[in-house]
């Protein structure tokens, strides 16, 4: 999580960070930077971390202030690699084959995220009309002004190929 600081404006974003010893000419567009030797990405285009990433879900693992959820029964679609989807612009999507979708959140706001709040209800009750939730990750951290954070950081749910996108769809109508 980086705070970036404009005038009296401050804001969170998350910059998922892969690193690795050696370089990795497939990832050179990605390339964060160069510390203690080791070459850092973005992870969310490192298609072993993606991978991992799914691996915690499946294990709802805990570690280093994060905290990751599946829904009951949810069926992750483990071994399938991952692709950056390019259509949004505050948040970065990750397909897996065409079986789910990460929604990684970008700008992150602390508190209960709307997102995964009503994706959950509605999973929960048995919608048919969104893409069912199958697992979100939660971020604890202590702000640089010592506050105790937390916030929902992404989701996972199941990737519906047909479906229409929401916002393009709200944009045409207009």
């Amino acid at each position: 999580l980086v705070e970036v600081v404009q005038g009296d404006r401050r804001e969170i974003y998350q910059v998922p960070v892969s690193l690795r010893e050696l370089p990795n000419g497939r990832l050179d567009h990605v390339l964060v930077g160069e510390a203690d030797g080791r070459y850092a990405y973005d992870a969310l285009h490192d298609k072993d971390a993606t991978a991992e990433l799914l691996h915690r879900f499946d294990a709802q693992d805990r570690v280093d202030g994060l905290s990751f959820h599946t829904e009951p029964g949810a069926e992750l679609p483990l071994g399938e690699p991952s692709l950056v989807l390019t259509a949004e612009q505050s948040n970065t999507s990750l397909a897996y084959g065409d079986a789910a979708l990460l929604k990684v959140f970008r700008r992150v706001v602390p508190g209960v995220n709307p997102d995964i709040e009503v994706h959950d209800a509605l999973t929960r009750g048995g919608s048919e009309y969104v893409a069912p939730l199958l697992g979100w990750l939660e971020g604890r951290w202590v702000s640089p002004s010592g506050e105790r954070q937390e916030a929902g950081l992404a989701m996972l749910q199941a990737f519906l190929v047909t479906a229409t996108d929401g916002w393009a769809l709200a944009t045409t109508s207009v």
